[in-house]
């Protein structure tokens, strides 16, 4: 009696581990405290779902306002759509399909401050849709007016790193060009060396944003450049 209850015992583990193998996946590449020191500037934070199992996997999203600072607004990305400002949850319909050993990385989120300082946080709960109580939850915050150094707005040089790197759909550079004198142009080269696109930046600040949904999958080399003369260079990667 007692062997067959002891045989009963491991056939049930081996079944309960194997069933949780089948449905494993980690989070990773993201950044859980995001600052900005302009209200006037958007913070765009990114993430990837990685699956670890034999199996694909179709990973939704449950949204939980933890704070919300009055006055900032946010959305998100998850799998194949984007969601409106005041969503809860990514559609059923739309999880992201991750195939075995796999990745995805259009989790984005924009918060938005219309001018309010203050930290607001929110949780992301991804989990299996065939297995809901295989879940993973995430906090982020999102701060305004708590950057501690100028240099987490811009470079020295008036144009920061660009933002969301990878890039998928967009990226996009913030700019302080008030001590800046002449002509300010951004330029993005492939690898090749062949100009991509160049865009004039006339105004004294703001934020550029780039679409890179035509761009190759690859490597790209963004240049400042300051009446013809590169003061800076970045790298972008882009990835579909």
């Amino acid at each position: 009696m007692k062997k067959t209850i002891l045989y009963y015992f491991v056939v049930t583990m081996l079944v309960f581990v194997t069933n949780t193998a089948k449905s494993q996946f980690i989070l990773t590449n993201f950044t859980t405290e995001n600052t900005e020191l302009d209200t006037l500037i958007t913070i765009d934070s990114y993430g990837t779902i990685e699956n670890l199992s034999p199996d694909t996997m179709y990973i939704g999203l449950i949204r939980t306002i933890q704070y919300l600072v009055p006055g900032h607004e946010e959305n998100f990305c998850h799998g194949p759509s984007c969601y409106p400002p005041g969503t809860d949850s990514s559609l059923l319909a739309d999880p992201a399909i991750i195939p075995p050993g796999g990745s995805d990385g259009d989790f984005h989120v924009t918060v938005l401050a219309h001018g309010a300082c203050g930290t607001s946080s929110i949780r992301y709960n991804f989990y299996d849709q065939n297995n809901v109580s295989n879940s993973i939850p995430i906090d982020l915050t999102f701060g305004f007016c708590t950057a501690t150094s100028v240099n987490e707005l811009t470079s020295s040089n008036g144009v920061s790193r660009p933002k969301g790197n990878p890039a998928n759909a967009y990226t996009s550079f913030s700019f302080n060009l008030e001590n800046n004198k002449g002509n300010t142009q951004l330029r993005i080269y492939n690898m090749l060396g062949s100009l991509v696109q160049s865009f004039a930046l006339p105004q004294k600040n703001g934020e550029l944003v780039v679409n890179t949904s035509e761009y190759k999958q690859g490597v790209y080399l963004c240049s400042v450049m300051n009446n013809n003369r590169v003061v800076s260079t970045y790298k972008l990667i882009v990835q579909h």
